[in-house]
């Protein structure tokens, strides 16, 4: 009765799955009162899905093939090194500086990328290469946003 339905937009990986998740947490205080950590994470990318036109809606509102059909985003890495030192200024008043690097290797993922393959119904059609697609979408595949740069965070906590 529907002989495509195989091949309906409903099909394929949901867009925020992440087949692979891999995270180690790990710290280790000195006897000085200093606290280093280190965070290890390793995360594959999300499926990226051909996203096309509605009439009287704007582009990217549906899907135009299975989801996951152009691929995946960039595996991330990232390697996180948070660390904090306790200084008693009184019995019961501790101060604490603490230091949080993010994104240590700086690696600048790309974590979306441009899908839309037509901005008015009907441009796209099934089997299009991406050299057709990039005539009606010249950012096709192109990334839209990278996972955040190296970050270096400092703070101090009083408790009293």
């Amino acid at each position: 009765m529907f002989p495509g339905l195989k091949q309906t937009p409903t099909s394929g990986p949901l867009f925020a799955d992440r087949t692979h998740v891999f995270r180690v947490h790990g710290s280790y205080t000195l006897p000085m009162s200093l606290n280093l950590g280190a965070d290890v994470s390793v995360e594959s990318g999300t499926p990226m899905g051909k996203l096309g036109a509605l009439i009287f809606y704007p582009p990217g509102t549906r899907y135009v093939g299975p989801r996951g059909a152009p691929g995946r985003t960039d595996t991330i890495f990232n390697v996180d090194l948070p660390a904090d030192y306790t200084l008693k200024l009184t019995q019961r008043t501790h101060l604490t500086l603490t230091v949080d690097v993010f994104n240590l290797l700086n690696q600048q993922a790309a974590t979306d990328k441009d899908t839309v393959v037509e901005f008015t119904y009907g441009q796209y059609r099934a089997g299009m290469t991406d050299a057709e697609i990039r005539q009606i979408n010249p950012d096709y595949l192109k990334t839209r946003f990278f996972s955040p740069p190296l970050a270096v965070r400092f703070g101090a906590r009083l408790s009293f």
